[in-house]
Formats: structure tokens, C-alpha cells, sequence
């Protein structure tokens, strides 16, 4: 949340990683997957054939992450595709993990950052008046120091689906859609999260 974000802030708890840190979980990242660590031959992609009957074992997301921008470690995103084939619909697993309310529908997946690069717009940019309704405990003048100093999320990026038709395949795509769209450098895969009964965010870092 903001408000406990501003109170570490002002006690001095907010510590950015360190540069060793970032690149040893990038280093641990690309481990996990062949061929990370060089040029991407567009010509060895490995074809993703949507009616695979395999479950999502490590080669598959090994297969997915050699495609992909995002990087799913397998630990990660086995929490919610479990036994699950890229086939099936990620719906079950997300109505159980999260604590969804009865309207529970989703129709979007979202991706939030505290960053814009020039040529790679966001579909939306979340205005100070949003940070402030949903924090009403801050002050209107934190609020307004944070979102010019871009410690807020404030930046969003949309992908929109027929919850019927979703598939994990389609998902994951989706996510590496965003990733790309975005152009942010936190492209590893770190969760889902439950914004509202129609949204749900993809969390990267």
C-alpha cells in the first residue's frame, strides 16, 4: 500500500537494491533458461502448439521463457498453473488462491509501472486524484510529492480477454505482451494479484 510505502519512506526503510542484487536475480533468472544469455535466433524459436497435452513441466516454461521477453521462473508460476496444460483455463486456480468476491469475472489484466519510455505509451495514466481516493489516510500534499517524483505506480498498460475463452497460454501471452508494450526492465515474474472483480495485475520485478 502507499501509505505504508510513505511511512517507510520517511523512517528510512525504503532501500533500493543494489546493483549486485538486481544482477545476481538476473543472473539466477537466466540460469533456469538455455540460450538466455545470448542473441535470440529467431529461426530456433521453439513453435508454441496450443492443444499440447503435457502438463506445464519445467521444459514447457523453459520453452515459453526462450519465446518470451518475460521470464517465468518455475517456481513462480507453478503456484498457480499447478497440473494444469496451456490448454486449460486459468480460472479455477485464480478463483481458489485469490479471495475473490461472488461477482468475480475478470475481463482484464493489468501491468503498472512507475515509468514511462519515450515510444512505448501507456494506456492510461492514472491521475493523483485515484492515488488520493485510494489512500485517503495521506496527505494530499505527500500524494502530489510521490506522483511527481514518479515513486508511484502511476503508469498502466491493458490487456483485455473474454474470461470464457482464456486459456493459460493466451494469459502467459498476454503478460509477455504487456512486458513488451512497456519496454520495462522488470520483466522477471514475481505474481498475480487481484485488483477488482473484473482486473487482475500482473507484478514483475
Amino acid at each position: 500500500m502507499v501509505y505504508q510505502f510513505i511511512n517507510d519512506l520517511a523512517v528510512g526503510k525504503v532501500i533500493k537494491p543494489s546493483c549486485f542484487e538486481t544482477n545476481k536475480h538476473h543472473q539466477d533468472a537466466k540460469i533456469h533458461s538455455q540460450n538466455l544469455c545470448h542473441p535470440v535466433n529467431h529461426k530456433k524459436l521453439i513453435k508454441t502448439n496450443l492443444h499440447w497435452p503435457k502438463q506445464m513441466d519445467q521444459t514447457i516454461i523453459g520453452e515459453l521463457n526462450q519465446k518470451y521477453r518475460i521470464y517465468y521462473p518455475y517456481e513462480e508460476i507453478l503456484i498457480y498453473v499447478r497440473d494444469s496444460k496451456l490448454s486449460d483455463s486459468p480460472m479455477p486456480a485464480f478463483t481458489e488462491l485469490f479471495v475473490a468476491p461472488s461477482n468475480f469475472y475478470p475481463t482484464k489484466i493489468s501491468f503498472k509501472s512507475r515509468n514511462v519510455k519515450e515510444g512505448f505509451p501507456p494506456d492510461k495514466t492514472r491521475s493523483l486524484i485515484e492515488f488520493k481516493r485510494e489512500n485517503p489516510k495521506v496527505s494530499f500534499q505527500k500524494l502530489e510529492q510521490l506522483y511527481a517524483k514518479n515513486f508511484l505506480a502511476k503508469y498502466e498498460w491493458n490487456e483485455f480477454f473474454d474470461p470464457e475463452q482464456l486459456s493459460w497460454d493466451s494469459l502467459l501471452s498476454m503478460c509477455n505482451s504487456l512486458v513488451e508494450r512497456s519496454a520495462t526492465d522488470s520483466y522477471v515474474f514475481l505474481r498475480f494479484s487481484l485488483v477488482d472483480s473484473e482486473t487482475i495485475e500482473l507484478i514483475t520485478n
